[in-house]
């Protein structure tokens, strides 16, 4: 948040990507920062939320061009922890880090 909240201070508007599974598709938490930031902020801060309900890392690194980088963000916020945990979807903890990692090359 450090990335974002330096330009704001200054006066230059920010895009915010937040991008995830269902806690970001459908959770508090993507309302609450949009919130917050608005209420300091004003309209220099706009907030997208790309999360996809029952999706992981895997998913989360084949799709983040067109639901993130296709956007051009400023700033993505990136949520895919909690699913890459779930057994049905057969990732290692390894892979987990490995698809987060490139994700966050690739932004």
């Amino acid at each position: 948040m450090i990335g974002l909240l330096h330009p704001l201070r200054s006066g230059v508007t920010q895009h915010v990507v937040c991008y995830g599974t269902s806690l970001t598709a459908c959770g508090a938490w993507v309302s609450q920062v949009a919130a917050a930031l608005a209420m300091k902020y004003g309209n220099r801060v706009r907030v997208t939320n790309s999360g996809e309900g029952r999706q992981h890392s895997r998913w989360g690194l084949a799709h983040l061009r067109e639901r993130a980088l296709d956007l051009k963000p400023d700033v993505v916020l990136i949520e895919f922890a909690i699913n890459d945990a779930l057994t049905r979807f057969n990732l290692s903890p390894a892979e987990s880090r490995a698809n987060l990692t490139q994700m966050i090359d690739h932004i």
